[in-house]
């Protein structure tokens, strides 16, 4: 389960990454670095140093805060892409 929630939490840190990859400042960009690096060290460390998993709860927490921030900036500069429910729903193959 480890293992689950580690890939899961890397996965989150690299798509948020490249979702704010333009509008991020520095100091966003260092969280989400740290933030993957803080979880790839809480998966192979994780039997030698149980209290890293705090470290690992902070920084998601932190990189949780910037990426709400980027997205209701970007839905207040128009550039928040939203998928298209109705589109999608059309595409489908229906049988007759």
């Amino acid at each position: 389960m480890e293992i689950v929630k580690s890939l899961l939490f890397i996965v989150y840190g690299v798509l948020l990454h490249v979702y704010s990859k333009d509008s991020a400042s520095k100091l966003q960009r260092h969280v989400y670095n740290f933030f993957i690096l803080a979880t790839i060290v809480g998966l192979i460390t994780s039997r030698f140093f149980p209290y890293w998993k705090v470290v690992v709860t902070l920084s998601f927490v932190a990189t949780t805060f910037y990426a709400i921030k980027t997205i209701l900036k970007k839905s207040k500069q128009a550039n928040l892409l939203l998928p298209q429910f109705g589109y999608s729903w059309l595409q489908l193959p229906f049988p007759v």
